[in-house]
């Protein structure tokens, strides 16, 4: 097995350990000893009218650590106590999007999976758990057309059929105030909640009330527009205005609300899907020197080197591939404050490669040649001398 593969499995077991199955899993029908909401960390949403009891996270109340058993041991005192502050769990997740003007309707697919006891005698607000009842899970699956021609003043409630009370509040309006950002005219926000609106559960069997493994995907037939990232944008702070120079491209198509959002790609590069993630992953990108072919960079290669003019000669093209591309990023245009940036970075790019050059040519000097390499781990011309770090 590979070791992507290996990555992808111990992904797949750790969701299926913090939130429960997916869609489609050999799991999706589980049969758990305990409540789920015990047995998941995350994934459910309770019923929005529920009592503070029911929503409060039990969880977040246990103590972590213990008091000690010895007496003046640091070790051993009891920690002080945190601030009694409740976390409630949620009752809605949601995603917004940025559609362009043309686009009239939206696709809304809401999984999710509902969890019972056994029917017992004497249902109602004294029924207890039987000894050797289990909660069965039964995987649900909703589909709805959802039309996104609001302006915005009124959130339009749709049920979600088969569900027991779960509903899609939908609200579309005009994307103003975001031209700064180069969008489409006529671009709209639209955002797409999934509301837990069942009727509460009595205690014993509250679980019943609640949705869990709640995934909303929402599809266009038309590619969403792309949110450039503006946090940079009026920056003051330098480095806030190199990275938003340097990451310009770098767009966003999806904002999770209560939950992590995942971009799908088509076959053709647009993003015509999103979906709720309630574990989020991200790949990170490996970072690679440029190949400069004629260049020697490798410490060792230029270490085994015999004489100046060796070095000077897999060196020497170094700053005039480094001046060639300075002079590329010139030929990119900005605008406003951008610009000011790439001006003040491209300065200090032109002052390191006349550096570099000027330190290629001292090479021919043999007491600056003598200082720069390594020669069998000491110093050259000076016997017993200790390696150390110049």
């Amino acid at each position: 097995m590979k070791s992507a593969e290996v990555r992808d499995e111990l992904i797949r077991a750790l969701r299926l350990d913090l939130t429960g199955p997916e869609p489609g899993s050999v799991h999706e029908r589980e049969e758990l000893p305990d409540e789920p909401s015990r047995w998941y960390i995350g994934g459910f949403l309770v019923p929005f009218e529920a009592s503070d009891e029911q929503k409060c996270d039990q969880t977040s109340n246990e103590e972590l650590f213990a008091a000690g058993d010895e007496v003046g041991a640091d070790d051993s005192d009891a920690p002080d106590r945190a601030s009694a502050r409740k976390a409630f769990l949620p009752s809605s997740i949601g995603l917004s999007v940025l559609t362009s003007a043309g686009l009239q309707e939206l696709e809304a697919e809401v999984t999710w999976g509902d969890y019972s006891l056994p029917a017992a005698e004497g249902e109602g607000e004294g029924a207890t758990k039987r000894a050797g009842d289990t909660w069965k899970r039964e995987p649900k699956r909703s589909v709805l057309r959802v039309a996104v021609t609001g302006n915005g003043s009124k959130p339009l409630p749709l049920d979600l059929p088969d569900s027991g009370g779960l509903k899609l509040i939908v609200t579309a309006r005009p994307a103003d105030g975001m031209e700064r950002l180069g969008l489409p005219a006529g671009t709209r926000s639209i955002s797409v909640f999934v509301v837990n609106y069942r009727k509460p559960a009595p205690d014993e069997r509250k679980d019943e009330a609640m949705a869990f493994q709640v995934r909303l995907t929402v599809r266009g037939k038309q590619p969403f527009v792309p949110r450039p990232n503006a946090t940079g944008l009026e920056a003051e702070d330098w480095d806030e205005r190199v990275a938003d120079l340097q990451y310009r491209d770098v767009v966003e198509f999806v904002v999770g609300h209560g939950v992590s959002a995942r971009t799908v790609f088509g076959s053709d590069g647009e993003c015509r899907e999103v979906s709720t993630e309630w574990v989020p992953r991200a790949a990170v990108e490996k970072v690679e020197p440029t190949l400069m072919p004629g260049v020697e960079l490798g410490m060792e290669a230029l270490a085994a080197m015999k004489g100046p003019d060796e070095l000077k000669s897999a060196l020497a093209p170094f700053p005039l591939r480094y001046a060639e591309w300075i002079g590329r990023q010139r030929s990119e245009v900005f605008e406003g404050r951008r610009a000011e940036t790439a001006q003040f970075l491209l300065r200090d790019a032109e002052l390191a490669c006349g550096r570099i050059a000027t330190g290629i040519g001292l090479l021919s000097d043999p007491q600056v040649l003598r200082r720069s390499r390594w020669r069998t781990g000491r110093w050259p011309g000076r016997p017993g001398a200790a390696r150390r770090c110049c």
